[in-house]
């Protein structure tokens, strides 16, 4: 039994306060989160303000407690709209708030809560985490992928002209817009008072399209809901859905569509997705394709990820097709029989592809053509230069075919997913296991010859070291990784969190994903581990950040608005302002439209090499500057940045120029800046949990 809450009184140092704070830490350390908030609140309401703060500690602790296991949404509200009161000016509390609703995938609301979160911020570190925060939100909120759709002129006239043409053909239109987004097909429907309805499951994508709508003066009934709970009084008669992936069905919708498949000879496709490891052993990604005689007393191995998406304009190293596009499914819309069979997983075909020219085959290339309305067609084929991806099934073994080769593959859709599953006309060379990893492993950084060699080399002088890459996977090395996997074939192998070497031993890290993003948390684990073994040495010992000023107009379709309003149809779609990309990253530096203006420029370095600092310090970096200065004259859009390693021996790996797995980011300025050769530009950065912000960028005027 818990003892019953004296009665509140409002003297701060009576036994009766005492005892309610003594009961709200027993009734929270009996997991009793609603009693322990109830009497924290009844006494901290109490309290003058100067005395609250030294409980708002273990408040949180219980708040964040009751938050998470709280299911009634009213409790909740009440909860924080009191709590709200008591401390609505600390920094802490709006940030536990926006944490909860980011666990529950209420981004929305989170954002707005580091928003308020920012307001009070004391010092450059709350501020540098609320502000990293907002970023990482807005890139949730509102993916870069909207932004080249939205931008594709082409697309928009199309369905515009279909939708147009569609309310000519009906006397009596009554529209509905499935997936609406922001709006634009909607208010295109729209413009001549046709009634008009519009769902999205998206909350952020309805809140930017009530603000087209109002922007544009049309009237249009938003539904934030799944269309299936739609009730209606009276029948559409006129339905828009622009919701198609790179492979159609990845959206949830079946429409008049045809497939177009091609065999696609890429080099860059096999690093992605396969590395051989040995004879006897081949490690593959979680998209990859694998034909039943490949794999010992396994039929077929089905991958988590049936594909994987890329504009093939874009692979580096280039691409080959290398027979000629078939068509491998045709969807009819009015083929009730049809949409059932796909709807129930039944739906299955069969491709056969015949090789038109020799070539190493090592994926399945898919597009579609889609009728609108009429005559009224789009296809997304590479030729086209459409906003749509192109759709890849990489496959396992790669195979050399020669002209006339028939290679067959089985095309079905499961979960929602298109698959093509090779069936036949694979040759593996031999019998090998074949073990697969999930989608986060650096496959190309695998492949990476430079950058195996870099750490090879590096390592070259020591008896004893430790893999903690998930790269190299050497049987000289002993292996240190949190995949089973690569554990499974390592030596001597552990989890990071066990790990432990002979003094002197060294330390191989690769703090990166596989879309060049800064792995802040693995490489905290690494300090860890060298905090454990102080005799040992990291590799690389010292990274440095490096950037340079760029101009892009490509970067700018993929991150904003432009400024050409046709691109639109006429439309208003300012409100989608709001969510404009600032830090765009993966660009693939080979094959992506930019130029460099400036010089390189080293903006700071981490150093590992003494083990009498606090390493952890060298992952964070407050307010610090440099300076760039233009080489041409030119437009500038934006700060690209990347990074260099460095070994003990003083060799560096630039891994912009001489990695091709490694792809740097870039942060775009809000107004672009017109420069003249020499123009200098100043640039105010912070580094926290691996994530470089930009405070301001300023001219800097000499005297």
């Amino acid at each position: 039994m818990f003892p019953l809450p004296r009665p509140i009184t409002f003297q701060i140092d009576t036994e009766s306060t005492r005892y309610s704070l003594s009961n709200a830490r027993l009734y929270s350390s009996q997991r009793h989160y609603s009693l322990a908030i109830l009497n924290y609140i009844a006494v901290l309401k109490s309290l003058p303000t100067e005395n609250r703060l030294k409980y708002l500690e273990e408040f949180l602790v219980t708040l964040q407690a009751f938050l998470h296991r709280e299911a009634n949404e009213t409790n909740t509200n009440d909860v924080l709209r009191v709590a709200t009161i008591i401390y609505g000016t600390e920094f802490r509390f709006w940030r536990t708030i926006a944490e909860y609703y980011y666990v529950q995938s209420k981004l929305s609301k989170s954002l707005a809560n580091f928003q308020r979160a920012l307001l009070f911020a004391k010092g450059d570190i709350e501020w540098l985490q609320a502000t990293t925060s907002i970023e990482n939100l807005k890139t949730n909120l509102f993916d870069a992928w909207h932004w080249r759709m939205i931008n594709d002129g082409k697309r928009n006239a199309k369905f515009v002209e279909a939708i147009n043409g569609a309310l000519n053909a009906k006397e009596d239109a009554r529209v509905i817009d499935i997936g609406c987004g922001s709006g634009i097909f909607s208010i295109a429907a729209a413009r001549n008072d046709n009634p008009v309805h519009a769902c999205d499951l998206d909350e952020t994508m309805c809140k930017i399209a009530r603000n087209c709508f109002i922007q544009n003066d049309v009237r249009v009934k938003l539904f934030e809901m799944h269309s299936n709970k739609l009730a209606v009084k009276k029948r559409y008669n006129i339905l828009v859905s622009e919701t198609v992936d790179c492979a159609i069905f990845g959206e949830r919708i079946v429409e008049t569509v045809s497939l177009l498949f091609s065999l696609l000879e890429a080099e860059a496709i096999d690093r992605e997705n396969v590395f051989e490891y040995s004879d006897t052993i081949t490690f593959i990604s979680d998209c990859c394709n694998v034909e039943g005689s490949a794999s010992k007393n396994i039929k077929r191995i089905l991958p988590p990820s049936p594909y994987t998406c890329s504009y093939i304009e874009e692979i580096k190293d280039g691409y080959r097709l290398l027979s000629q596009p078939v068509e491998g499914i045709s969807v009819d819309f009015n083929d009730v029989s049809q949409l059932m069979k796909i709807k129930n997983g039944q739906f299955v075909a069969e491709l056969t592809l015949k090789a038109n020219k020799t070539g190493v085959a090592s994926a399945v290339c898919a597009w579609f053509s889609l009728n609108l309305f009429g005559d009224i067609e789009i296809c997304t084929s590479p030729d086209e230069g459409y906003c749509w991806q192109q759709a890849i099934y990489p496959f396992y073994p790669q195979t050399l075919v020669k002209q006339g080769d028939v290679l067959r593959f089985e095309i079905f859709i499961k979960d929602n997913a298109l698959r093509v599953h090779p069936i036949s006309g694979l040759s593996p060379i031999r019998e090998c296991q074949i073990l697969r990893l999930p989608q986060w492993v650096d496959l190309m950084a695998m492949n990476d010859s430079v950058v195996r060699t870099f750490y090879f080399n590096a390592a070259a002088r020591y008896s004893s070291v430790l893999d903690c890459t998930d790269l190299l996977i050497d049987k000289r090395f002993s292996v240190a990784s949190e995949y089973s996997a690569i554990r499974y074939v390592g030596n001597k192998a552990t989890s990071i969190e066990k790990a432990f070497c002979r003094p002197g031993s060294v330390i191989l890290f690769w703090p990166f994903s596989n879309q060049g993003r800064f792995l802040d948390e693995y490489l905290t684990s690494i300090i860890g581990l060298r905090l454990r073994n102080p005799k040992s040495i990291l590799v690389p010992v010292q990274l440095s950040v490096n950037g340079c000023l760029i101009n892009s107009n490509e970067l700018c379709k993929r991150s904003r608005l432009l400024q050409d309003k046709q691109t639109y149809c006429g439309i208003d779609l300012s409100p989608m302002d709001d969510y404009r990309v600032q830090y765009f990253h993966e660009i693939e530096t080979k094959t992506f439209d930019f130029e460099q203006i400036s010089e390189d420029v080293e903006l700071f370095r981490m150093d590992f090499s003494n083990s009498n600092r606090n390493l952890l310090d060298q992952l964070t970096r407050v307010k610090q500057h440099c300076i760039f200065t233009c080489s041409k004259s030119s437009v500038c859009h934006a700060i690209l940045f990347w990074f260099t390693l460095f070994d003990p021996n003083g060799n560096s790996l630039d891994l912009r120029r001489q990695s091709t797995a490694f792809l740097p980011s870039a942060f775009l300025f809000s107004n672009a800046k017109s420069l003249n050769v020499d123009d200098k530009l100043k640039a105010i950065f912070s580094f926290l949990h691996g994530n470089l912000l930009f405070h301001s960028i300023k001219d800097v005027i000499l005297i």
